[in-house]
């Protein structure tokens, strides 16, 4: 069945009622796959949005599962999956682990009508080598002991200060739950395989535990892009960490699924303490420009007080210009105006924004936020920006020269920029980390 199928039986059937899923689930175990019925949960499981929880494609299962360890040296092993959800990696991990005499397969989810599903689902769907048992807890307070490996898909979501004091995780400072079930993880297991978003490579938030976890073996890192999630637009990867191993690891493989190649990197080359932040299709190209400028010269600033609800389409004699991603052309060179996108902010309500302070400066630049084709122009006084526009302010006093500025939209330094981020097409917010690729060349600077 496709998704418009499944949907349409969810509705003629009122799947949505826990009752009535749970009646189909036992009644129709015969008439449809594990899969159809997995994905007829998931999507009938209306808590699925409050628990960050998405169904993962199978293509992607299926890939991650190729990568795992194979444990042939050992006859008995334990594995688990910290949030099970409606058990997508179960038949993969079947065919993966039947050549193991004994797999304790320990499952886990904060949702108990889905562990209930889940149970009648595969009651009797279980190889013989293959040890079930269903946890109803939340993985970051469990207390558990040591297993072999921790794979599956976490919930990402950010929490507030109050969540977070519920979870003993100061050391980290990460408010991303996928964040933090990492951290757990690799502290509870010999390998952890996890489904996380991309930015876990480059956001600020997730620095602290990039700093841990490279001081481990991270064999294997897939890129999925946009592909993990079907109708979810956030970019994931695949992490596969060995966490005890007495030597450091040489090499990473590091697979992009949208750009269809792999490559065997270096750990201490993509991973350089030198860069802000791990860069894992780091290359030759890559590293000519980044010796050639200097970086870590601008500080970033980003509104995101001005909204919609705050501003309006006609000037007045009292509102003053706000500046969007589009007003700048492709180069830079000037503001471009667009009508019926054009906005403007009255000067009393800017004056309790803090971005009001930058009205009359022009020694800092912009440049558009979220975009694969950087530009930077010169602020002028007498606007604004919004949060679609970066301000980046000179750490020391210079101007930049016309020439500089040019650079910045390139063919050479966008192509720099985009490996410098990953090949991100989501996460690309210029905030505190990425804001050091506006690199300049010293000779394009006036003191």
């Amino acid at each position: 069945m496709n998704e418009n199928e499944i949907l349409k039986l969810i509705e003629n059937n009122q799947l949505t009622r826990p009752l009535k899923l749970k009646s189909f689930i036992l009644d129709n175990k015969v008439n449809y796959s594990v899969q159809e019925l997995s994905r007829v949960i998931e999507l009938a499981n209306t808590k699925r949005k409050s628990h960050s929880a998405y169904y993962t494609n199978d293509f992607i299962i299926e890939r991650i599962i190729k990568e795992l360890p194979e444990f042939h040296d050992k006859t008995e092993i334990t594995i688990l999956e910290p949030s099970v959800g409606t058990g997508n990696f179960l038949p993969f991990l079947f065919e993966k682990y039947s050549h193991i005499h004994k797999v304790n397969l320990w499952l886990m989810d904060i949702d108990d009508e889905i562990l209930s599903l889940l149970n009648i689902l595969y009651e009797d769907r279980v190889p013989k080598n293959f040890h079930i048992q269903l946890a109803h807890q939340d993985f970051l307070l469990e207390h558990g002991k040591r297993v072999d490996l921790i794979v599956g898909n976490p919930p990402f979501t950010k929490l507030t200060q109050k969540q977070l004091k519920s979870y003993a995780s100061s050391d980290i400072k990460c408010q991303n739950l996928a964040g933090l079930f990492l951290y757990k993880a690799i502290q509870q297991a010999d390998y952890v395989s996890l489904v996380l978003p991309k930015n876990v490579l480059n956001t600020p938030d997730y620095g602290p535990l990039r700093h841990k976890i490279k001081q481990l073996n991270i064999q294997k890192i897939m890129d999925f892009g946009k592909l993990g999630f079907k109708g979810v637009l956030v970019e994931t990867i695949n992490l596969i960490i060995k966490t005890e191993s007495s030597t450091a690891q040489q090499y990473t493989k590091i697979t992009s699924l949208p750009k269809k190649i792999t490559l065997n990197q270096k750990s201490n080359y993509i991973f350089d303490e030198k860069l802000p932040y791990w860069i894992i299709y780091r290359n030759d190209f890559f590293d000519q420009i980044f010796y050639k400028l200097t970086f870590d010269v601008f500080d970033v600033f980003r509104d995101r007080q001005i909204t919609n609800s705050n501003t309006q389409p006609e000037q007045t004699e009292q509102s003053i210009r706000v500046i969007k991603s589009r007003n700048i052309n492709d180069t830079g060179e000037h503001i471009v105006n667009i009508p019926n996108y054009d906005t403007f902010i009255q000067a009393d309500t800017l004056a309790q924004l803090s971005v009001k302070k930058y009205l009359n400066r022009d020694d800092v630049y912009l440049t558009p936020n979220m975009t694969y084709n950087p530009r930077v122009m010169r602020k002028q006084k007498g606007y604004v920006v919004n949060g679609s526009v970066a301000i980046l302010i000179p750490k020391t006093d210079f101007l930049l020269t016309t020439n500089q500025m040019l650079y910045f939209s390139s063919d050479e330094f966008r192509q720099f920029y985009r490996i410098a981020c990953n090949y991100q097409t989501r996460s690309l917010n210029i905030d505190r980390n990425s804001v050091y690729w506006f690199g300049i060349n010293n000779n394009n600077m006036k003191q």
